[in-house]
């Protein structure tokens, strides 16, 4: 709303209709309210979103990406593992805004070229959950030291359990304890593989959801 400090032979001061009255020197100067542009505000929304839910994604997994995400660090030095991470994931949030979500079983904690096992499976055990893999052969590039990488993500709590450089390929198993799981929470479970030495690593595979007895 314009105002009208000296009366109405004064000059206009504050909003008038599409218009932004102000003094400059003593100069009434006026200048038109640019307009919002609609689609160009849903998309920095949308990326905005994305990005929420990217780092809600990632908080409880900081320290399982530095492995999983440490040969794509490799291969380009400029970037680091968060990043290289989020630039992944953005990719993979699914819907459009303002119905965004996350599709568990798209999502990558691991991101790289080393070989997945044969016959990954899941069981839920007293303990927690007992992964298991083929030993009987081996893909091209895979070694029998690699080691296995398991996480447990909890999308309720935004919280997870994981191993970042488990059993070796050898031994064809591993148990995950779930410490950070509550009863009757869902839990969204990934395997994945990295070298002895840690240079290599392959994509996460997604295991399936299950909801935790307690």
């Amino acid at each position: 709303m314009a105002k009208l400090p000296n009366g109405f032979n004064g000059p206009f001061k504050g909003r008038l209709g599409k218009a932004i009255a102000y003094i400059v020197n003593g100069e009434n100067l006026l200048r038109s309210i640019p307009e919002r542009n609609k689609e160009k505000d849903r998309i920095e929304t949308d990326q905005r979103k994305r990005m929420e839910l990217t780092n809600t994604l990632l908080a409880p997994v900081k320290d399982f990406i530095k492995f999983g995400y440490n040969y794509l660090t490799s291969v380009y030095p400029s970037c680091n593992h968060h990043n290289a991470a989020v630039k992944i994931m953005l990719k993979l949030i699914s819907g459009t805004f303002p119905e965004l979500y996350i599709d568990y079983s798209k999502v990558l904690f691991a991101y790289g070229n080393l070989p997945l096992s044969e016959n990954l499976a899941v069981e839920v055990v007293k303990e927690g959950l007992k992964f298991s893999w083929d030993t009987t052969t081996l893909e091209k590039g895979a070694s029998k030291k690699d080691h296995v990488m398991v996480l447990a993500f909890y999308p309720e709590l935004k919280s997870a359990d994981f191993i970042r450089s488990g059993a070796q390929r050898a031994v064809g198993s591993e148990l995950l304890q779930l410490a950070a799981c509550k009863k009757n929470s869902i839990v969204e479970i990934y395997i994945a593989f990295i070298s002895d030495d840690q240079s290599r690593v392959s994509n996460s595979h997604y295991l399936g959801q299950i909801k935790w007895p307690g």
